[in-house]
């Protein structure tokens, strides 16, 4: 071999082992939306490639190759009918040690215009067929497990999740153009100066923009109280620590929020602020910690972790909708007792053994089953034990009655009569009908009620209640509907805290007054009902092959023989290391007795065994699966999906369609029949028809009316619902409008705003005159446009200077004011003090308001821009201040950007990564100081990874290059120096 081809094979050596080689990571991908719910079918894609769509738990779980080092973009978005959901954005830098990465994807959502708020993010709901209660925050994921946090997440038995708040029902006030009433307010713009093509340091010129965008506002500016977190151990912070709180007289902890890389992070609402709460810590080799304090808004709460390793017992118990832990069950290690569990089923202890070890760990009880629980563990880290319990005998649902709503065409006097009578008569008949049933319990409804008029208290039925002083009190509502028609017909509704419709049935009678007919009905409906609703029960022995439960055909529970049972318990994974709470199997009653049953096993699943303790449910449909039938109701109008929609053939309830506006049923009666569809808001469905065991039936309801009346100040102005015009305030006489969710328009005149309102219309008349009739502001930014579009720069800054702080357009005209000092006045430092208005406002400082993301950046661009000034003047001293803060602004921002819309993510990114890089340039110029030329370095480099050919052309890019080789020189130079 010549010496040339050694020299060359020497070279594609050292080139190939200098080439990165890929390496595949475990990717998890968790899409939720802001109240922790998970996400169903939420698209995955990785640098703009497709990877797949999430499960019914928001996961998605893939391996993929990288290169260490990589930067990767992630994105996650969702497709919505009803709801506008905020696209997650991410970007990462690979490690070259990094395994595994898992990401929580929250996508923020709002309801469309128009359409009636549910949310389809997909999970079973509570007593479904495969899912008879729910976790919220806890679960058996790994009954004994060595990752505390792998413990504490939803598996099989999803978490009860919080429903949507309403931000519908809020009113949104949005700035419609003078001259298109249908034209939505636009998106934030990031008011950067646009950089010359020039050479890098050269001053760079600030191109006009005159189209002034303002922040985006389809997002509602009503916020949750917020309180941070921030935790510690060895000195440094703790990243991915999981935090849970709650109140011990609920006995229910819940995940707070985990940390990120900085040891810090925020529960965003679901606390009362002045009321003392109890916190638990818990992070892999770490000491679990407890506390309690007050909980305060804007409040910040410090926890020291020790090193080392935890022995974590929970011990719980599963009532219908809510999950509570035990207090006072007795735990012991190898047979000796160590402690109680406390308010919350909770008991840690610190183990000392080695790494290895064999232990037992014990669980007694009087009051559950099962009595006594054991099991062996070998130490590999933390350990953490969550089991369930059930109660010896059955407890009752705790059930509150509603007020009787109406479906349906009602005359003024009819109404008054309904209102006067039918509660009255509805309370007597189910006392002594419904309540008389030991498996049911009558509750105050207070709590559904409080604070809240009847269309607030039906929506929050509909999407379920998130609302935990409810939730630990009511396990389902009873909601009696009446249907106008001859006959009138009286439709009983059993709804649980998901939303979900455990049963129903409905009859008809003859009026208001006729209490007989009434009793007659509710009765006849009580035993349908009973018939229907999943009653939890247990296990309590074995005996030759059969199990006994503790559910008969006494206390309303309505067994009989050939009646099946989901059973919940205990199930392994593949390699017998961890064990989870979920469907296991499932019983058929032999024997009934009247307050309990023989039953057979009919079906186990793998690696699990059905034993004393375990949860039964009964079944509500008790016919085989198979072929079904698919029931979809709509609203054609509308184009969406009705939930909750209730459906009889033959006089017999089938069931209530699913948040999809589906119902799949395989034990309904078959042949020719009436179908009748009864939905509140809408007229009552009915068809003669004839129904098979498989197909589909599509059912359009159309929506009644509902009135609303309006007034304005001033007046004479016109009003468009749906963007139809309906008229001129003030409204004399109630106007007829669709119920449901409407778009009510207001056109601004004689330089007034516009006003946009999204309402919810139920049956009856809103009443928008007197007291609350809509008062109009003045549109100052149309007209500030106006002069932006006509050159005349300083007469817009000081009419926008003029919006007063309590108008709403307030932050707007402030974030426009700094958009026209930057771009088109080239006063930075007044463009620096307008954004600060904006983002110091405590709802945009603490980010909780999103739509301002902009202003932060805009901030410190502004900065920036002041320091430079400075440095023109040679004033140097002065200058350092303003960069160093334009990192801080800059910096703070950086998390936040992936809640910019798609379109402006780009740009966002590409000026926060820029202007961060430069200052610290600037600042390593003028310090020296070596943080900052590594600072330069780290976000010139994230700021040019992964550009397209074409990009690289960019002003932008081209200086960034050029500011990077300047760095590079200086780093080299610097290396040498510590040599």
């Amino acid at each position: 071999m010549t010496y040339k081809s050694i020299y060359s094979l020497t070279i594609l050596i050292l080139i190939s082992s200098c080439k990165k080689t890929s390496v595949p990571i475990n990717v998890t991908i968790r899409a939720v939306n802001e109240r922790k719910k998970p996400i169903t079918n939420a698209q995955v894609y990785v640098n703009k490639s497709f990877e797949g769509r999430s499960n019914s738990q928001g996961y998605l779980v893939f391996q993929k190759e990288f290169e260490p080092g990589e930067r990767v973009f992630f994105e996650v978005r969702k497709e919505s009918k009803n709801l506008y959901y905020a696209p997650y954005y991410e970007n990462l830098v690979l490690s070259e040690d990094k395994k595994d990465l898992s990401i929580k994807a929250i996508l923020y959502s709002v309801p469309k215009p128009g359409i009636e708020k549910s949310d389809e993010d997909s999970s079973e709901p509570l007593s479904s067929e495969d899912n008879p209660s729910t976790q919220e925050d806890i679960s058996d994921e790994n009954l004994v497990a060595t990752d505390p946090e792998s413990s504490l997440q939803v598996t099989d038995r999803p978490e009860n999740q919080e429903k949507s708040s309403d931000l519908a029902s809020e009113q949104t006030i949005e700035s419609l153009e003078k001259q298109d009433p249908k034209r939505e307010s636009p998106e934030l713009s990031i008011a950067t100066p646009v950089i010359a093509n020039e050479e890098a340091g050269s001053e760079k010129k600030a191109l006009p923009d005159t189209e002034i965008l303002a922040p985006a506002s389809n997002l509602a500016t009503t916020s949750p109280p917020v309180l941070t977190f921030y935790v510690r151990g060895k000195g440094e912070p703790v990243s991915q620590a999981h935090i849970f709180y709650g109140l011990k007289k609920r006995g229910q902890l819940k995940e707070a929020c985990i940390t990120n890389k900085m040891g810090r992070c925020q529960l965003r609402g679901g606390f009362e602020p002045g009321v003392q709460y109890s916190y638990l810590v818990r992070k892999r080799d770490y000491i679990s910690s407890l506390g309690e304090t007050t909980f305060d808004n804007n409040g910040k709460i410090h926890r020291d972790l020790k090193p080392g390793h935890s022995i974590d017992v929970f011990a719980l118990t599963n009532h219908y909708s809510y999950r509570r832990g035990l207090t006072k069950v007795t735990i012991t290690i190898d047979k000796k007792k160590v402690g109680e569990t406390d308010e919350f089923g909770f008991f840690s202890t610190t183990y000392r053994g080695k790494r290895g070890d064999l232990i037992e760990i014990g669980l007694k009880t009087r009051q559950h089953l099962p009595q006594d629980f054991e099991t062996d563990y070998i130490v590999g880290g933390n350990v953490s034990l969550v089991k369930y319990f059930s109660p010896i005998s059955p407890e009752p649902v705790r059930i509150a009655t509603m007020p009787a709503q109406i479906a349906g065409r009602l005359q003024g006097k009819t109404l008054s009569t309904f209102t006067g009578n039918l509660d009255q008569h509805l309370k007597s008949s189910l006392k002594r009908h419904f309540f008389n049933s030991a498996s049911f319990a009558a509750v105050n409804n207070e709590l559904m009620l409080k604070k809240t008029d009847t269309s607030k208290m039906l929506r929050k039925i509909r999407g379920g209640w998130n609302d935990d002083e409810a939730k630990s009190e009511i396990d389902a509502v009873l909601l009696p509907t009446v249907v106008v028609h001859s006959p009138m017909t009286l439709e009983l509704s059993l709804i649980d805290s998901s939303g979900t419709v455990l049963a129903a049935g409905k009859e008809s009678f003859d009026s208001f007054s006729d209490r007989k007919a009434i009793q007659k009905s509710v009765e006849m409906l009580s035993k349908k009902i009973l018939r229907r609703f999943p009653f939890e029960g247990s296990i309590t022995d074995e005996s030759e092959g059969l199990f006994t439960i503790n559910l008969g055909f006494g206390e309303g529970h309505s067994v009989k023989p050939g009646d099946k049972f989901d059973v919940y318990g205990l199930q392994s994974d593949l390699k017998g290391q961890k064990k989870r709470h979920a469907r296991i199997g499932s019983l058929e009653a032999t024997q009934v007795r009247e307050y309990s049953s023989r039953a057979k096993v009919l079906h186990t699943e793998a690696r699990s065994i059905i034993d004393i303790g375990d949860q039964v449910v009964f079944r509500r449909h008790q016919g085989e699966s198979g072929n079904k039938m698919t029931f979809a109701v709509t609203d054609p109008d509308q184009n969406r999906d009705l939930s909750q929609a209730n459906i009889y053939f033959q006089g017999e309830w089938i069931g209530a369609t699913d948040e999809d506006g589906r119902l799949l049923s395989s034990n309904h009666k078959t042949g020719r029949g009436l179908l009748k569809v009864i939905k509140h808001g809408y007229e009552t469905f009915q068809k003669e028809t004839k129904l098979g065991r498989t197909g589909k039936v599509e059912i359009p309801l159309k929506r009644v009316s509902a009135y609303l009346r309006i007034d304005t100040e001033p007046q004479n102005l016109s009003v468009f619902i749906d963007k139809k015009f309906v008229g001129k305030t003030p409204f004399e006489k109630p106007v007829a409008v669709p119920s449901g969710f409407v778009k009510l328009e207001i056109l601004g005149e004689g330089g007034l705003k516009n006003f946009k309102q999204v309402l919810e219309l139920e049956e009856g008349t809103l009443d928008l005159t007197g007291d609350r009739k809509i008062t109009m502001e003045k549109d100052f930014r149309s007209k500030a446009t106006q002069h932006v579009n006509s050159g005349r720069f300083q007469e817009a800054v000081q009419l926008l200077e003029e919006v007063p702080p309590q108008h709403s357009d307030y932050l707007h005209a402030q974030h426009q004011a700094g958009v026209i000092y930057m771009t088109l006045l080239n006063q930075a430092a007044k463009a620096a003090a307008a954004f600060h208005r904006v983002t110091n406002h405590p709802e945009v400082k603490s980010y909780r308001d999103k739509r301002f993301i902009g202003s932060h950046i805009n901030e410190g661009v502004s900065l920036y821009l002041t320091g430079q000034s400075l440095l023109k003047e040679g004033n140097e001293d002065a200058a350092a201040p303003h960069f160093r803060k334009a990192i801080e602004v800059l910096t703070q921002a950086e998390p936040h950007i992936r809640f910019i819309k798609k379109v402006d993510y780009q740009q966002a990114f590409d000026n926060l990564f820029y202007y961060t890089a430069i200052s610290h340039q600037e600042l390593w110029s003028l310090t020296q100081e070596t943080q900052h030329l590594q600072g330069a370095e780290t976000h010139w480099r994230q700021l040019l990874a992964n550009r397209q050919p074409e990009e690289s052309k960019t002003p932008m890019i081209k200086n960034a290059n050029v500011y990077l080789k300047q760095l590079e020189v200086a780093l080299n130079r610097t290396k040498r120096q510590n040599l």
